[in-house]
């Protein structure tokens, strides 16, 4: 717990590229990440929060905001290269 009983939250701006693992449904068409790797270690996925689309240019970014070992992660998933962003963690103390 940090100051006046509140829980201490430290967040770090990365921008890394990621391995993610995906869970994907055809039925509802719903895709859903499970799994990342950084720094060398797999992280399993507990809560999925906030699911965003977001248009720059032509392209269409999807961003996660995902819970993992009691920390919070922010992925960026690019549709033009395919490829996965670690942009934020917010390690909960």
């Amino acid at each position: 717990m940090g100051i006046f009983g509140y829980i201490s939250v430290m967040t770090e701006y990365i921008d890394e590229a990621v391995s993610v693992v995906l869970y994907s449904n055809h039925v509802s068409h719903q895709v859903v990440p499970i799994a990342l790797y950084w720094l060398g270690k797999r992280r399993q996925i507990d809560i999925v929060g906030l699911h965003t689309t977001v248009w720059e240019g032509r392209n269409l970014i999807h961003e996660f905001s995902v819970t993992a070992e009691s920390t919070s992660f922010r992925l960026r998933f690019h549709t033009e290269t395919l490829q996965w962003k670690l942009l934020e963690v917010a390690d909960h103390e």
